[in-house]
């Protein structure tokens, strides 16, 4: 990914957005491309969760409700096949 110019000049380039995060920590500070990739990731898997379910190889399972003062919640335990990019990577 690359932050370009109008006239296509790149102005700073992210050639492994998410290589780029091995050995952050907690206060690590990010660049303004690290944040980008984030968002962009967060905001596809936010808006695309119902649909991403619905994928093939996507395996779902619901697990025994979560008791709470308010009544149960329901759970579902998911895996992804490796193509799509998630956190136990």
């Amino acid at each position: 990914m690359a932050l370009e110019a109008d006239d296509g000049t790149v102005l700073e380039e992210l050639l492994e957005p998410r290589a780029s995060f091995a050995g952050h920590e907690l206060q690590t500070p990010w660049t303004e491309l690290q944040l980008a990739y984030f968002a962009g990731c967060a905001m596809w898997t936010y808006l695309n969760m119902p649909f991403l379910l619905a994928w093939p190889r996507v395996e779902t399972e619901e697990l025994e409700p979560w008791p709470t003062d308010s009544g149960d919640w329901r759970r579902l335990a998911v895996r992804f096949p490796a193509e799509i990019a998630t956190l136990d990577e």
